[in-house]
């Protein structure tokens, strides 16, 4: 992340979504709170709707950099 090295890409976004709410749809099921499976969600949805479902998850740094301004590495 650091050295904004993406690639090769490991993981998608569009699958860790996927995984996300699988997971909450199946506790919301059984009755279980997992708020920050929710939050971990709504970050990568939408980071994905900025064009990020075919990248590693690890670019999710690019929306922290550019909602916070952080300075780049």
């Amino acid at each position: 992340m650091a050295g904004e090295t993406f690639e090769p890409i490991k993981w998608r976004v569009k699958t860790l979504l996927k995984d996300l709410t699988m997971a909450i749809d199946l506790s919301a099921k059984q009755g279980a709170a997992m708020p920050m499976s929710g939050l971990a969600a709504q970050l990568m949805q939408l980071h994905g709707s900025h064009g990020y479902l075919e990248q590693d998850p690890s670019t999710l740094i690019k929306l922290f950099a550019k909602v916070y301004r952080v300075r780049r590495w």
